[in-house]
């Protein structure tokens, strides 16, 4: 299916709304379900991120996925609702594999502390998102577009699996009922968000990942502690990246 600019016309046109929405619902959340003194210190350190974030795509124009890109698939897949349903389950593949990378290699580590620094779970962490994994998830998208699948479609895939991956973060911690045991619940991250060093439940919309490479948990801590240990949060968003960066060469380094 070579063209689909309806679908682009419609993310397009949905894309902020659904931004503000997004936002909305996480101010309500830490107005009336966040306990923590210094949510609203969280919050707006969250809120910064994506906010500085937009006024550089605005300024510099960047645009990293740009689905006119060249491409020369190895097969021409045809659009069908049975074959999307194929892409979103390995983009979601894809999502487990670069988030476990994103825990295992301390470079990507140290960029994915922006993300886990927060001492509050609630929807504005879904906020919280280093400005480098926009070019990092590139990287993933190259092998769907090879195998043949439409670039508007992986990016269709791409915000259907990104929108639930921002849901998950709710202070709610909802736990589903036992016949949608195969997707994330925002209670089976909330594990994912836990201080403790143990890497668990790493799948962005589907568990079935992580039962398969036991990395699945749903055992949740009476008392938990969120965050980096030893990250030091600010409302400023060029010092929360430069921070993550400035742990990595302090690892490397090995200074005290």
């Amino acid at each position: 299916m070579n063209n689909i600019s309806y679908v682009d016309t419609l993310l397009y046109f949905l894309a902020y709304p659904i931004y503000v929405f997004g936002f909305l619902l996480a101010l309500l959340e830490v107005i009336f379900l966040v306990k923590d003194s210094g949510k609203y210190f969280f919050f707006a350190s969250n809120i910064f991120i994506i906010i500085f974030e937009f006024i550089v795509i605005a300024v510099f124009k960047i645009n990293t996925f740009d689905k006119n890109m060249i491409h020369t698939p190895y097969f021409e897949i045809k659009f069908s609702v049975y074959q999307f349903c194929i892409l979103l389950i390995l983009y979601d593949l894809f999502f487990y594999i670069e988030h476990f990378l994103m825990h295992k290699l301390k470079l990507l580590q140290a960029i994915h502390y922006v993300h886990h620094s927060s001492k509050v779970f609630d929807l504005s962490v879904g906020f919280r998102l280093s400005w480098f994994r926009k070019i990092r998830r590139l990287v993933f998208f190259i092998p769907l577009l090879f195998i043949g699948f439409d670039a508007t479609l992986i990016i269709l895939a791409m915000s259907l699996v990104n929108a639930y991956a921002f849901f998950v973060h709710s202070a709610t911690k909802i736990r589903y009922p036992k016949f949608l045991f195969f997707l994330v619940s925002p209670a089976l991250h909330s594990i994912h968000h836990y201080e403790r060093t143990k890497l668990l439940n790493i799948g962005g919309m589907f568990t079935v990942w992580d039962h398969l490479f036991n990395t699945f948990e749903d055992k949740l801590d009476t008392f938990p502690v969120f965050g980096v240990k030893g990250y030091v949060i600010s409302l400023n968003p060029i010092k929360n990246e430069i921070y993550s960066l400035y742990l990595y060469f302090k690892h490397c380094l090995k200074i005290k």
